[in-house]
């Protein structure tokens, strides 16, 4: 079916933003903040490290900038 977009990418955030903290807790690494650490697994899982999220429509709309000049 032509134009409908998988929703796995935006499956693969919400899960990594879930677990990350999750996992620092167990691990009991306080000192590296949740948010370092979750942009850390947003580099390694992105574009730039194993390339398992790829920008789509759904992402797109996270990122929009709803604030307009």
């Amino acid at each position: 079916m032509e134009g409908q977009q998988s929703v796995t990418p935006l499956m693969i955030v919400v899960i990594a933003a879930f677990i990350t903290p999750i996992i620092l807790h167990r691990l009991r690494l306080k000192a590296i903040p949740v948010v370092v650490a979750e942009i850390i697994v947003g580099l390694a899982l992105g574009e730039i490290g194993l390339k398992v999220i790829v920008q789509d429509n759904w992402l797109d709309l996270l990122s929009y900038n709803w604030v307009t000049n």
